[in-house]
């Protein structure tokens, strides 16, 4: 890095002017992590830049004005995400997603609870994210005494649930309209 006629190590520059950057953005963030992180960018930038500077002073300016236009652009971003969020949160819409997902796992985790004992545990992994393998070793039982159980289980579950999930789509649809 250069300024003036010195060769500056980027590391006297960070060590200089981070903590003098960090609580200028701290300022206009109001979070220590998110300053921390535009003044790290801010820096990148400076190096990415690769820009040779006359002094100090126009040093200090480019990095003041980075780190500012970085803190307005996240507080722009944070806005906007915010309203959004608000939004949805607040809207029907939401409350009816919730409302469906929430009640559908219900139904759904009571099915479960109505199988067969052996079929009820395999499918309780399945859920947990485990391979047919795996089950088959947890449960000392071959790979295709597995996949048999699971294929009765959803045929059980489909035929025990077809209805209720006919409904919520009616119900899902007639909301839409």
């Amino acid at each position: 890095m250069q300024i003036g006629d010195k060769k500056v190590d980027i590391r006297e520059i960070f060590k200089a002017y981070y903590g003098t950057l960090s609580l200028f953005a701290l300022r206009y963030v109001r979070d220590k992590e998110a300053a921390s992180d535009v003044v790290q960018d801010a820096f990148l930038k400076l190096l990415e830049s690769g820009k040779a500077y006359q002094n100090n002073d126009e040093l200090k300016a480019f990095l003041y004005t980075v780190v500012r236009n970085m803190c307005l652009n996240s507080i722009r971003h944070q806005k906007i995400v915010n309203n959004y969020a608000d939004s949805y949160v607040e809207s029907p819409e939401h409350f009816r997603d919730v409302l469906i997902e929430e009640e559908t796992a219900r139904i759904i985790r009571t099915a479960i609870l109505q199988l067969p004992p052996r079929s009820r545990q395999i499918m309780e992994y399945c859920l947990k994210g485990l391979s047919n393998q795996e089950i088959a070793e947890l449960l000392r039982i071959s790979i295709n005494t597995i996949k048999t159980l699971k294929r009765q289980s959803y045929m059980l579950l489909r035929n025990k649930l077809r209805n209720v999930f006919i409904f919520t789509g009616l119900f899902s649809m007639a909301a839409f309209s």
